[in-house]
């Protein structure tokens, strides 16, 4: 082997290894993104939490109100289960400072508000079934799944 056959393998690895290390970043890059996302939405929902409480201190009411809409979402991975959970809480974020009674009095109402939307991620639509919703204290719970549309 002479010099510049070696030359030219250490240029081949040199270039091999650094499109893998590239690979290996952006799958890393891609996870500290969603990662950064769901904490982005945590920490909305606290913050909102936080001033429905404090204006709840300062004006004390006897009905129970819809504090807080937690929602679980089955989708078919990472990225599409964050913007179904976003859209949910989105359609969903009008009942929160309302009564409780109201969805007392009518507990189809979130079912009939998202049974069968459909929400588009990465250019593929997913249609959103409630599986099921139950009011524990004063969070409503919202559990769906969302299903692969083809176009």
């Amino acid at each position: 082997m002479n010099v510049r056959q070696a030359a030219g393998f250490l240029s081949f690895g040199i270039l091999i290894g650094g499109a893998a290390m590239n690979i290996i970043h952006g799958h890393q890059f891609e996870n500290l993104n969603l990662q950064i996302s769901s904490l982005k939405m945590h920490y909305d929902e606290v913050e909102r939490e936080n001033a429905q409480l404090s204006a709840q201190l300062h004006e004390p009411n006897p009905e129970p109100l819809v504090q807080r809409i937690q929602v679980d979402a089955k989708a078919p991975d990472g990225p599409a289960q964050l913007q179904v959970i976003q859209f949910v809480q989105q359609q969903l974020q009008f009942l929160e400072g309302r009564r409780i009674q109201i969805l007392i009095d009518s507990p189809e109402l979130p079912t009939h508000l998202l049974e069968g939307r459909t929400v588009l991620v990465d250019n593929q639509e997913l249609t959103i079934h409630v599986t099921s919703t139950m009011i524990v204290g004063e969070t409503l719970y919202v559990h769906v799944s969302a299903t692969s549309r083809s176009r």
